[in-house]
C-alpha cells in the first residue's frame, strides 16, 4: 500500500454555552488567531442566523515557516468545532493543531484552560488516497463476478466487446444515539458511509484507490492494509 494523500476530519460537539464562542468571535481574537497560524482567509458570519467562525489554509504550528497549509479548515459554532488537515499524520496532525489553537486561544481570550478537551462527544472522518495492489473485481464474492461476467458476455455484439469494471463498494452507518445525555442535548449525527473505490479516469494498471470513512485515520490505513492482504493473493 502506498499513501499519496490523507485528509483528516475531527468534530467536536460540546454542550450549550460551554465553548467561548463569543469571545472567540472578537477581533482582537479573530486577528490574533489568523496570525498566529497565518490562515489565508476568515470568515466570521455574524451576518448569518446561525453564525458561524470559519478559518481557512492554516498552519499547524504558531509562528511556523511551513507554507503547506495543512489546515484545510476550522470551524466554530457555538456548540461544534470541526478541523479538516490534509497531512500524512492524519488526526496525529488534527490533535497537534487542537493542542496548539487551544494555547494561542487561551492566551488571546484569558479563559480557563482546557475547555477544548471538555466536549461531549466526538467523531472522526478519513479520505485517503493512494494505491493498492488489488485488482477492482476481486473484491466481488465470485458468484456476483460470474455474474457480471456473463452480463458482459450477454452485452457483446459483433459490434463492441465491453469492459467490464468495478464502480466501487460503499455501505452507510445511520448513528443511533443511545447517550441519554446526548438525547437530552438534541445531538444527533448524519449518516456516514465507507467507500472503496478506484480512482476516476487513472488508468488500471496504476492501482489508483479513494477510500473514505468514520474512522480515525490510523484505523483506516489499518483497515486498508488488511483489506490489501487479503485480496492481494486472489
Amino acid at each position: 500500500m502506498e499513501t499519496r494523500s490523507v485528509e483528516a476530519t475531527t468534530i467536536r460537539i460540546f454542550e450549550r454555552d460551554h465553548l467561548p464562542f463569543w469571545d472567540l468571535l472578537s477581533r482582537d481574537v479573530v486577528d490574533g488567531v489568523t496570525e498566529a497560524f497565518r490562515f489565508e482567509d476568515v470568515d466570521t458570519g455574524q451576518d448569518a442566523d446561525d453564525p458561524a467562525l470559519t478559518f481557512s489554509r492554516g498552519g499547524l504550528d504558531p509562528n511556523d515557516s511551513d507554507r503547506r497549509r495543512a489546515v484545510r479548515s476550522l470551524t466554530i459554532d457555538d456548540r461544534r468545532i470541526e478541523v479538516v488537515v490534509s497531512d500524512p499524520d492524519g488526526h496525529a496532525a488534527v490533535g497537534r493543531f487542537l493542542r496548539n489553537f487551544a494555547a494561542v486561544a487561551g492566551e488571546l481570550t484569558g479563559g480557563p484552560a482546557g475547555w477544548l478537551d471538555r466536549f461531549q462527544t466526538e467523531t472522526a472522518n478519513t479520505v485517503w488516497v493512494g494505491q493498492l495492489k488489488i485488482d477492482p473485481l476481486h473484491l466481488l464474492d465470485p458468484r456476483v463476478r460470474a455474474a457480471a461476467q456473463r452480463v458482459r458476455r450477454d452485452c457483446k455484439t459483433p459490434q463492441y466487446d465491453p469492459l467490464l469494471s468495478l464502480k466501487g463498494l460503499s455501505f452507510r452507518l445511520t448513528f443511533n444515539i443511545t447517550d441519554p445525555k446526548l438525547l437530552e442535548s438534541s445531538v444527533y449525527f448524519r449518516d456516514r458511509e465507507f467507500r472503496l473505490e478506484p480512482r476516476f479516469g487513472v488508468p488500471a494498471e496504476e492501482r489508483a484507490w479513494f477510500s473514505s470513512s468514520p474512522l480515525p485515520s490510523d484505523q483506516h490505513l489499518a483497515l486498508l492494509e488488511q483489506i490489501e492482504t487479503e485480496y492481494a493473493q486472489k
